[in-house]
């Protein structure tokens, strides 16, 4: 894997591009134990990873003030006025000129991006985080899965005159699954624990039900303020909410925020890597936008250590944005990663991941909730076992 490779994206339009310079930079700092990542520092690390993924905070967007760099769509080429004449026939199909008149408008059509939280408002989401990693150096062989499942409530509770939306942060619920080769696994359901709660999960069984964060959003989604009990770890694209263009955008149009890495060498020492993700807008129904992300490594890397240490920021995926309610309703990332010569010439580490995140109730300031969450209606997780009778679908 080059990941050297990643060039800018420029489009070919003639509009300008627009900047708005960070005002802080912006630094995330991922560094395994062992610098060349030991199969037994990617457990750990798998299930940090684990435990952050459930309530949301996975680390999708960037932590600080961002410089966006916004590509307009290319402009669509138009034939020339002599091939337009021996066309004639195309020409004078009104329904043919219905549908480049259509096409104009539609690449020629804005869309702006802005968050409308209001005070009161709550949205409870349930959160799905499968990962998997292989690991192979000479004779050793380790693998490692997990899997968690949460419902997460946001629930904003002020929104000054600036737009500035603050949102507090609460693990209501959670199961959680992990096995280390042929170990036996590891298991928590904070609703129906059976036994002891394992001491991998304990610290985090005692956040269920209370507030675990607050953070404050300024209208296009930078952070500007959070309080925080948990150990912050970054492996996504950046926080809890995606930043914003600052200004409208067209089907097509990209805009980006830059971001760094810190990653630990052989000597001890630590060393930056840059990197930005790529957002771009692929489609709007019914008022619901689709943006695409893609994580770019901008700083040119060629050591597999390195490589190793940066497989889960490389992540790549798709927000769900009501454009009219101004909020997130849904998200969905995918990692699917291969690292060669980490650990010695034969050495190889796989790493996939899925992430998805919908919403399972929103209550506006001042509605009435029109669903209650049960004790066990939201969140089932069923881990089938090798002589399990097959289940049937239609």
């Amino acid at each position: 894997m080059k990941l050297h490779d990643a060039q800018n994206r420029r489009s070919t339009g003639t509009q300008p591009r627009l900047e708005r310079q960070a005002t802080t930079p912006i630094n995330r700092t991922f560094c395994p134990p062992d610098v060349v990542a030991p199969a037994r520092g990617w457990q750990r690390t798998l299930r940090l990873v684990a435990i952050l993924g459930l309530v949301g905070l996975v680390g999708l967007w960037p932590t600080g003030g961002w410089a966006q760099t916004l590509q307009p769509k290319p402009a669509t080429v138009n034939p020339p006025a002599n091939a337009a004449a021996a066309t004639t026939s195309d020409t004078d199909d009104p329904l043919k000129r219905l549908s480049e008149a259509a096409r104009r408008l539609e690449n020629e059509q804005t869309f702006e991006f802005k968050y409308k939280l209001q005070a009161g408002d709550v949205i409870r989401w349930q959160v799905d985080h499968v990962a998997a990693t292989d690991t192979r150096a000479q004779t050793d062989h380790d693998k490692t899965a997990s899997r968690a499942q949460s419902i997460v409530k946001w629930q904003v509770t002020d929104v000054d005159s600036l737009g500035n939306t603050t949102i507090l942060l609460t693990l209501e619920a959670a199961k959680m699954w992990q096995q280390t080769d042929e170990l036996p696994p590891i298991e928590y359901d904070s609703r129906n624990q059976r036994g002891e709660i394992p001491d991998e999960y304990r610290q985090f069984a005692e956040w269920i039900g209370i507030p675990m964060a607050t953070y404050q959003i300024d209208p296009v989604g930078q952070v500007i303020d959070r309080k925080e009990v948990y150990r912050n770890i970054k492996f996504g694209v950046g926080d809890i909410t995606m930043p914003l263009p600052g200004r409208p955008v067209r089907l097509g149009q990209a805009w980006y925020a830059p971001g760094s890495i810190m990653v630990g060498l052989n000597d001890g020492t630590r060393k930056t890597i840059r990197t930005r993700i790529e957002y771009r807008l692929q489609r709007v129904e019914n008022g619901v936008a689709n943006v695409s992300f893609d994580t770019q490594v901008l700083t040119p890397v060629d050591d597999p250590r390195i490589e190793s240490q940066l497989l889960q920021q490389m992540s790549r995926g798709e927000v769900l944005f009501d454009l009219n309610r101004g909020q997130m309703v849904g998200m969905n990332l995918a990692w699917n990663r291969k690292c060669l010569g980490f650990k010695g010439p034969d050495s190889v580490l796989n790493y996939d991941a899925r992430y998805t995140m919908r919403p399972l109730q929103t209550s506006r300031a001042g509605e009435e909730e029109q669903t209650k969450i049960s004790s066990k209606e939201h969140l089932q997780l069923n881990i089938r076992l090798a002589d399990d009778s097959p289940i049937f679908r239609w």
